[in-house]
């Protein structure tokens, strides 16, 4: 069974490009985005951090030391985890928009990180909390599609060296689309994407049960931030007041 804090304590401790780090709440994809196939839509994305082992709960330093002497192992094999592939997605969203009628949408190469950007002044909910207008000029954008995969891996509770918990595995994944005229948020999801582990969990060297759920999480981190992208426009609004619950 999931223990749910763990991810709870992990999506707050991570901050995506924008907006994770001041709570903001999902927005569902305003309509007018559909009907306006002649605005110059740039599609961004981060550069997603190597899988890690996150150990969480009461721990002192001897029981971190102890922890981290013990799984080793278990560490070091989930670092050499493929991290998700969001250029790939970003060229699959791409195609997706184009196939929509999108006439001039462009992949921004170069990854982009929160701390690039100043801070908006004129910040509040449904809006970035940083300023991502320069972004307008220098790429010849109107709107930025946004991709964001945050701290993803695996997790395990513990009280002191015990653990508490088997492992789980998860991915804190964000995507949005901002109107680079005023940081609005036009839509915005973050989430968490998890997967159930089969069969036994410790299988050195390789852990291959709990690669092969890491890989079924991370499809289907990357499945949400294509979603609103993919279904038709008529679908849209229903698929997303489902999948903002």
């Amino acid at each position: 069974m999931y223990n749910f804090k763990i991810f709870a304590f992990l999506f707050s401790a991570i901050i995506l490009l924008s907006g994770c780090a001041n709570k903001q709440p999902n927005v569902p994809m305003e309509k007018t985005f559909w009907s306006q196939k002649e605005e110059r839509i740039g599609i961004g994305m981060n550069r997603a951090p190597t899988p890690g082992y996150y150990k969480v709960g009461a721990q002192g330093l001897l029981d971190m030391a102890i922890n981290s002497a013990v799984t080793s192992e278990l560490g070091e094999a989930v670092k050499s985890w493929n991290s998700p592939d969001i250029a790939m997605l970003a060229n699959e969203i791409k195609e997706d928009l184009e196939d929509k009628g999108y006439h001039n949408v462009s992949i921004i190469s170069q990854s982009l990180k929160h701390d690039d950007f100043k801070p908006f002044d004129g910040y509040k909910e449904g809006y970035s909390d940083i300023d991502l207008s320069p972004l307008k000029s220098r790429y010849n954008i109107d709107k930025l599609v946004l991709l964001t995969i945050g701290s993803s891996g695996i997790s395990r509770s513990y009280y002191g060296f015990i653990p508490t918990s088997d492992p789980a595995v998860f991915v804190n994944y964000g995507g949005s689309v901002i109107d680079l005229d005023d940081n609005r948020y036009i839509y915005f999801k973050h989430g968490v994407s998890h997967q159930a582990i089969e069969g036994e969990w410790d299988q050195p060297p390789e852990f291959s049960n709990l690669k092969a759920a890491y890989n079924s999480a991370v499809e289907k981190a990357l499945n949400q931030l294509a979603l609103p992208y993919r279904v038709s426009e008529n679908a849209l609004s229903q698929s997303e007041s489902l999948s903002l619950q």
